[in-house]
């Protein structure tokens, strides 16, 4: 249940323009700070090279980051790419905190 509501928001984020997709993408939002997400949300399959940079960068910037239960197949599939996505951006704070809470459920 967790999963498919986390995915429902994921979509509605996605369509509303309010997502950062894909390592290097998020990672330079952030630095820059221009469309910074508020959460980053890892596919649970992603590399320990992807994790350990994302982890990095977002506790140095103070960001919240959270393992989800699907891999990066599902997570591509769920926002419209046609390959794996191993990272994603939320860029607003409404769904970021909507989707913690589910999280923690």
């Amino acid at each position: 249940m967790e999963q498919s509501k986390i995915s429902g928001l994921l979509g509605i984020c996605r369509k509303a323009g309010r997502t950062v997709i894909g390592t290097e993408l998020t990672i330079e939002a952030i630095r820059s700070g221009k469309k910074s997400p508020y959460l980053v949300l890892i596919a649970q399959d992603a590399s320990e090279n992807t994790v350990k940079r994302i982890t990095d960068c977002c506790r140095y910037y103070e960001l919240d980051t959270e393992r989800l239960s699907m891999t990066g197949a599902e997570l591509g599939h769920l926002l419209g790419k046609s390959g794996e996505v191993a990272v994603v951006g939320v860029c607003d704070e409404g769904f970021a905190k909507a989707i913690l809470n589910q999280k923690k459920g």
